[in-house]
């Protein structure tokens, strides 16, 4: 019997690792999520949308547990990221049956074009991009330490430039728990690989050195955020791309390191800050 278990799982080790098992939470976390999140995000059925939601942590999680390195970006992958950006900046018209923001439809067909991305680039392209949970001490203090210093930089420059002021934490836990899955697995992630993993890793591979790659990738970043608030929104989410870029390349180019920096940011951006306008 001990025989006929060995074999089971030796044969399974090179589909599924013990290791792995960190889906099984994310998942029960996602349907967590989607039972708490409003009625009024939901635009058709729940059960039903909220069932294809939770294949979209599925389908990533494979595309990295199945990617391997050894390939190099193409000078016309320039195109493909254009093609995304555009599709960010709402320059690609959405389908109009998720026309509408703030719906989780909107959001599962606006994310599953980041699923096709990074299965063409992780699987098939086979593009190295380190999503290891061994960070260590001093990935962590590195990663924690460049994060606070983003905050205050982003806080001091906001409210010089009287886009938001500083308000006390008002949210309830559970819109706390569902905006952290949420920016967890539908915004950092998302973003960080496009942006740090690909875009950056792109024009580092054809412009080595630090500072261009950093500031260049940075401007793009900041950019794609000018739908949201302005200018103003702009100069911010460049700083923070900036301090995200440093994350990443300070601790070996750890991608959870970049989503870590990335969802602490968010939060906080959230928790505690007010749009003037609003």
């Amino acid at each position: 019997m001990h025989d006929l278990i060995s074999l089971a799982v030796s044969s399974s080790a090179g589909l599924l690792k013990l290791s792995d098992l960190w889906i099984i939470p994310v998942c029960g976390l996602m349907a967590l999520m989607l039972i708490w999140v409003p009625e009024k995000a939901f635009v058709k059925n729940r059960l039903i949308s909220s069932s294809v939601v939770i294949l979209y942590p599925l389908a990533l999680f494979l595309s990295i547990r199945l990617a391997s390195a050894g390939g190099v970006f193409y000078g016309w992958d320039w195109i493909i990221f254009a093609v995304m950006y555009a599709g960010m900046l709402d320059l690609i018209v959405p389908i109009i049956l998720v026309r509408q923001r703030n719906l989780i439809e909107f959001d599962l067909v606006y994310r599953m074009m980041f699923v096709g991305l990074f299965w063409y680039y992780l699987f098939f392209r086979k593009i190295a991009i380190n999503f290891s949970f061994h960070i260590g001490w001093k990935g962590l203090l590195v990663t924690l330490g460049i994060t606070l210093a983003l905050v205050l930089m982003n806080m001091g420059i906001g409210t010089q430039m009287r886009f938001f002021s500083l308000t006390s934490c008002t949210k309830d836990w559970k819109s706390i728990f569902i905006i952290v899955i949420y920016e967890i697995f539908f915004v950092s992630l998302a973003q960080e690989v496009f942006f740090r993993g690909f875009l950056y890793g792109y024009i580092r591979q054809y412009l080595p050195g630090y500072g261009i790659p950093i500031i260049l990738s940075s401007v793009i970043f900041g950019l794609g955020h000018i739908r949201y608030a302005g200018w103003p929104m702009v100069a911010v989410a460049t700083v923070a791309g900036f301090g995200y870029c440093l994350v990443y390349q300070s601790t070996g180019y750890n991608m959870n390191c970049a989503i870590m920096s990335h969802t602490v940011t968010n939060l906080i951006w959230w928790l505690f800050t007010k749009n003037r306008e609003g």
